[in-house]
């Protein structure tokens, strides 16, 4: 997400009944940014910008732990073959 879309995305996420978490229990990773770069290539999803899955799920590999359990989800849940 774009840092300017925090307030956004967290209204959007409490309405949908989402629960704030501690790291260890949380099963959502947002990871604001400030580049467009990260939406060039990526789609718009009930009104916000999507970073492409590649780029996602790299970015989730790259910050290890948590971040590779939501890569695991995301391949496992979301994109089996």
């Amino acid at each position: 997400m774009k840092k300017k879309d925090i307030d956004k995305w967290n209204d959007y996420l409490i309405k949908k009944g989402v629960k704030r978490s501690v790291k260890k229990e949380s099963n959502l990773v947002l990871i604001p940014v400030e580049q467009d770069f990260y939406f060039n290539f990526g789609k718009v999803e009930k009104g916000f910008k999507i970073a492409p899955i590649g780029l996602i799920l790299s970015d989730l590999d790259s910050f290890g732990g948590l971040g590779k359990e939501q890569k695991k989800i995301i391949e496992e849940q979301w994109l089996k073959t």
